[in-house]
């Protein structure tokens, strides 16, 4: 997700610029690449949090696993809470 955000940012500030819409400094590589290193690390870090924390959250909360009785209650969960 995170680098979803980083392309549709880029791509946008890119295409304003070729419109002549923005006023933007040209994209230099060597300070672009320390910023890849940042979101590439806080994508992994986020990802691996993720990964650990569902299992866990899953099996010890029962409101996260709606009862079967009636249709509507997966939507009244989140209220519940």
């Amino acid at each position: 997700m995170t680098l979803a955000q980083v392309i549709a940012t880029s791509a946008f500030v890119l295409a304003g610029k070729y419109l002549g819409l923005l006023q933007v400094d040209e994209m230099v590589w060597d300070k672009i690449k320390p910023y890849l290193i940042y979101v590439a690390a806080f994508t992994l870090g986020v990802m691996a949090n993720m990964k650990v924390c569902v299992p866990n959250s899953l099996s010890r909360n029962p409101l996260a696993r709606p009862r079967p009785t009636h249709p509507a209650l997966p939507c009244l969960v989140p209220c519940l809470r």
